[in-house]
């Protein structure tokens, strides 16, 4: 895949930056993976990494078709919904995607361990990584919009659940 994507083998000219390799290689896993949730997720990233998104959103519009009221799609497809309008500097959109996707991981994560069926481990994993990836892109779009009171609620409240995310720190400073 690496010869494919750099252009070392085949016509293709190859990637000529990181994000084009990366498009090119999340597209690559993407095509192998349509039934996982989370290539579609990872292919819709990287495309709004590269800017293309009219293409993202019809990945994103495809695989919410395609997933239905799947346990996990709902919300990788609000996430990847809150990152494309974040990209395209609709920050009141991407706020407003950010908050529905966080309402279906905390409703996901409430069901889970509720459940008997593997309630520790939901319990040691803690809710999912994207739920906080979230709050970090409605602190970033906030920003955007000059409201620093929220960024600055939206940090405290996040390295106080996470004290040891430097980053974070950095940005509240």
């Amino acid at each position: 895949v690496s010869a494919l994507v750099m252009g070392y083998i085949g016509t293709s000219r190859g990637a000529q930056t990181s994000t084009e390799a990366n498009l090119v290689t999340r597209e690559v896993e993407w095509k192998q993976a349509k039934s996982v949730p989370s290539a579609w997720a990872t292919y819709t990233d990287a495309l709004i990494n590269a800017k293309q998104f009219s293409k993202a959103q019809d990945l994103i519009n495809q695989a919410s078709a395609k997933f239905a009221k799947s346990d996990t799609y709902d919300y990788y497809a609000k996430c990847s919904q809150a990152k494309l309008y974040f990209g395209k500097k609709d920050y009141e959109g991407a706020i407003k995607a950010a908050d529905e996707a966080q309402k279906l991981i905390k409703d996901a994560y409430e069901k889970l361990l509720k459940k008997d069926v593997m309630p520790n481990k939901a319990k040691s994993y803690g809710i999912s990584m994207n739920y906080g990836e979230l709050e970090l892109l409605k602190a970033g779009a906030y920003e955007k919009l000059g409201k620093s009171d929220e960024v600055v609620k939206i940090l405290k409240a996040y390295v106080k659940d996470k004290p040891t995310e430097a980053g974070v720190w950095y940005d509240l400073g």
